[in-house]
């Protein structure tokens, strides 16, 4: 038996951020696509269902293209099973349980336990976590000790009890609950570890990646159940269309934007085209530097589908060089060296002054 584990789709952000309002509803139309090459995938790969551990759209107010959109999907792919569990993001919208036509292979988990028979061996249940029951679920899990055991829940696991929430559970509340494989959601990066010596924690991570927090591989886990040998497997898959990166670079042995822009291009040449890139400036430079993220923008732009340039670079000044400067820069320099701002804001101020200063325009 082969089971897909997903969450954090998280259809319908704004994704403003980072994306203007057309690159925004382009990548909110991927993630769409995505998630419906996965479902071809589970019938192309032979899959016998799916677990959607929460957080499928990212507020309460969701449009009625993707909520109609999910539905379609598991309609039309009414051989397999679909297991979900709202999340902190949607669970109050209780859009699957507002419905009248509801999918009949689609089961929906809320906040008292279920479970449900996927086979005579293999039994699979659930809770949604809210303030009510975030503490008192472990008592209704009622796994039986001689088959195998998947649980669906969203949230972070927690060693703290005064961090018991709706997004936040024990970890000892699902120990020795003969638990075999608990599939999580609420952590955006994929991870795994150990409950008990029975139970493997799993987070799948998201599918498609929405910001710079979440850069990395982003997919889906492949779960396989061998009911002879009475053992569940996992692997990670990799499935986004597009992975964010951060690259660093440090500026301080160059002295052109040429020479900045080269070295990006070596830090980035095995880096798709169509993936997303934040590069992260670091490092100190002279006073004479013509530093322009705006022109390292403008060339890096045709060569991904979306750079974004972070200047955390600083200007190298020696204080003792101003002391006895008169001029107006001379005084300039030294009033900022001595204000309260940290060091990048006082090198920050200093750069875009002595451009004023110089008659240079301003980024």
């Amino acid at each position: 038996m082969k089971i897909i584990h997903i969450s954090d789709l998280h259809l319908d952000s704004k994704l403003e951020t980072n994306f203007d309002p057309l690159l925004a509803k382009q990548r909110n139309n991927e993630m769409l696509v995505t998630l419906e090459n996965l479902f071809d995938t589970m019938e192309s790969q032979n899959f016998d269902a799916m677990i959607i551990a929460g957080d499928m759209f990212d507020t309460k107010k969701v449009s009625s293209k993707a909520f109609t959109y999910i539905i379609d999907l598991i309609k039309k792919h009414n051989s397999k099973k679909f297991f979900y569990v709202s999340g902190n993001h949607d669970k109050e919208s209780e859009l699957f349980n507002s419905i009248s036509d509801i999918p009949e292979n689609l089961f929906v988990f809320n906040s008292i336990f279920s479970r449900f028979e996927l086979s005579e061996n293999v039994l699979i249940g659930g809770v949604k976590l809210d303030e009510t029951n975030c503490t008192t679920f472990p008592e209704q899990i009622d796994f039986p000790e001689d088959t195998l055991n998947i649980m669906v829940m969203h949230g972070a696991i927690t060693k703290s009890a005064s961090s018991v929430s709706s997004s936040a559970f024990l970890s000892s509340s699902v120990k020795n609950k003969n638990i075999d494989y608990l599939a999580l959601g609420h952590i955006h990066e994929y991870s795994q570890g150990q409950i008990d010596k029975r139970c493997t924690y799993v987070y799948s991570g998201c599918l498609e990646p929405r910001g710079f927090d979440e850069i990395g591989d982003k997919g889906y886990v492949s779960i396989l159940i061998d009911e002879t040998t009475k053992t569940i497997s996992h692997d990670f898959v990799k499935f986004s269309s597009r992975t964010f990166h951060e690259i660093p670079v440090d500026i301080s042995e160059f002295s052109s934007n040429r020479d900045i822009l080269n070295e990006i291009y070596q830090k980035t040449q095995n880096i798709p085209s169509t993936d997303i890139v934040k590069v992260i400036l670091a490092g100190t430079h002279n006073e004479d530097f013509a530093k322009s993220t705006n022109l390292i923008n403008e060339e890096l732009s045709s060569k991904f589908y979306f750079v974004k340039i972070t200047d955390k670079s600083r200007l190298k000044i020696n204080a003792k060089d101003y002391e006895n400067d008169i001029s107006l820069k001379g005084c300039f320099i030294r009033k900022v060296l001595a204000s309260k701002l940290s060091e990048q804001d006082k090198s920050d101020v200093i750069v875009t002054g002595l451009k004023a200063l110089s008659g240079e325009e301003v980024e």
